[in-house]
């Protein structure tokens, strides 16, 4: 105790202690990344003890990568569990790959919602019976151009076709990943592309709300579509504040094909907000 996150993983910190155990393996005296479990609940779960930890992830000067996780999820809704793997892997997104949060760190709009593991992705699950957070989704396409897994193919100006596979599917990362991405003549704004059909871990998006419902479809009713995201390359000046999605415009924003209420916070996430057969099929100014 009363470590802070900069004397944890700096020269002649706790980490000191383990100089001979060679867990600094470039030998720049620096620890790349610490993720200790927590003994307890995680507090994001809104725990009823009194003692629980946030999960958390850093990345900034002087830290490298810290994060930490509490070993279990309890509220006065959830009996006790093992914490699941998507709060996990949203927060080692921040300690280890940089990323900015990708919900709306003001709670004035949902973000992205559940279309990517930096917003509310983390929770995902596949079944009713599964536990929150068991099945996080993917990133969402601009997570992974910026980390650079995958290289979005430019589409050409006028009509043309384009087949998209399932992001779920494609694993070269030498190869566009199945995202697409259109210029604009807006320096750096553009839009992405992908498809994001149910299998692998978009499973976890069986949790999304069905069409104009108040309730989960949770495994019965996704199938996934056609996700257009509107990026503003922005992140310079929001990366260090994490505000990223509270500016205006946003740094990513989905585009809905309809129920257009993740700008309002009245969803996570709805199936109707992809493009397929049945729903909106068409992206223009409108």
């Amino acid at each position: 105790g009363g470590e802070s996150a900069s004397s944890i993983n700096t020269p002649g910190g706790i980490w000191g202690m383990a100089t001979g155990l060679a867990f600094d393996t470039d030998g720049d005296g620096y620890i790349l990344n610490n993720s200790p479990p927590c003994t307890g609940s995680s507090e994001e779960c809104n725990g009823v003890e009194m003692d629980n930890v946030w999960f958390l992830g850093l990345k900034s000067s002087g830290q490298n990568g810290y994060s930490q996780f509490g070993e279990l999820h309890r509220s006065s809704t959830i009996i006790s569990h093992d914490a699941t793997i998507g709060v996990m892997a949203h927060e080692l997104g921040h300690a280890y790959f940089d990323l900015p949060d990708l919900y709306d760190t003001t709670y004035l709009s949902a973000g992205i919602g559940a279309f990517g593991l930096m917003g509310s992705g983390p929770w995902g699950r596949k079944t009713l019976i599964e536990k929150r957070g068991s099945t996080p989704v993917h990133f969402s396409a601009w997570s992974k151009e910026k980390l650079g897994v995958c290289n979005p193919q430019t589409v050409s100006s006028g009509a043309d076709n384009y087949t998209l596979p399932a992001v779920y599917q494609m694993i070269d990362n030498s190869s566009s990943c199945g995202i697409y991405k259109a210029s604009t003549s807006t320096s750096g704004e553009y839009f992405l592309f992908e498809n994001r059909s149910a299998g692998g871990y978009d499973e976890g998006l069986n949790y999304l709300i069905y069409d104009n419902s108040s309730s989960e479809v949770v495994g019965t009713k996704y199938t996934g579509g056609l996700a257009v995201w509107h990026v503003y390359d922005n992140l310079s000046s929001c990366l260090a504040s994490n505000n990223c999605m509270a500016l205006t415009p946003p740094l990513v924003d989905l585009e809905e094909a309809n129920d257009a209420d993740l700008d309002n916070a009245s969803s996570r996430g709805r199936t109707t907000h992809l493009f397929y057969s049945g729903n909106s099929v068409t992206f223009d100014n409108s």
